[in-house]
């Protein structure tokens, strides 16, 4: 893990995004119907990382703030 932690600041450092939050979800995590997470700190963790995909995304697509897509929220 020191590797990617260093390979993340490098990357930071020269402005650029090397990966988003790394979230690892164990085999046994139980999710709802609905598709939420069960478990309130891997849905934390999972937020996290959606919330930083769909910020690097609206970056991309011109500009645009990650407030301005719309995520549909996932009730439990």
């Amino acid at each position: 893990m020191p590797a990617l932690a260093a390979l993340r600041t490098c990357a930071q450092s020269l402005r650029g995004w090397a990966v988003p939050m790394g979230v690892v979800v164990p085999a046994g995590t139980e999710f709802a119907a609905s598709g939420a997470c069960a478990d309130l700190a891997h849905r934390a963790r999972l937020d996290i990382l959606t919330d930083q995909v769909l910020e690097f995304a609206a970056m991309r697509r011109g500009g645009a703030s990650a407030e301005a897509v719309q995520v549909p929220q996932l009730s439990v």
